[in-house]
């Protein structure tokens, strides 16, 4: 799953990964939540953008860590920023790009 508001980035990424991969899309937080919940047993990855109106990466990020079901599901996060990197490694991100 890729989680994303911006509508280009999200299809560039997708398109990188489609030929591979079997990819679904969010364009926020609550809609991936939503989403996560109902596919937990078939999501293998979530990438995962921090910066979004609403509810930010890191929000999401919290809710699934903290739920039992849910943090099996590694998370892949996209950052340019080093303390934004940190913080995503401390909440339980698998890898920060």
């Amino acid at each position: 799953m890729i989680v994303d508001d911006d509508y280009v980035a999200r299809e560039i990424l997708g398109k990188m990964l489609e030929d591979q991969y079997e990819v679904c899309y969010a364009k926020n937080v609550v809609t991936a939540l939503d989403i996560i919940k109902r596919d937990k047993l078939k999501l293998s990855l979530v990438i995962l953008d921090l910066h979004m109106p609403e509810m930010d990466g890191y929000s999401l990020l919290k809710l699934l860590r903290s739920n039992n079901e849910l943090r099996r599901i590694p998370v892949i996060v996209l950052t340019s920023e080093k303390g934004a990197e940190v913080e995503s490694l401390k909440l339980g991100a698998a890898e920060s790009v």
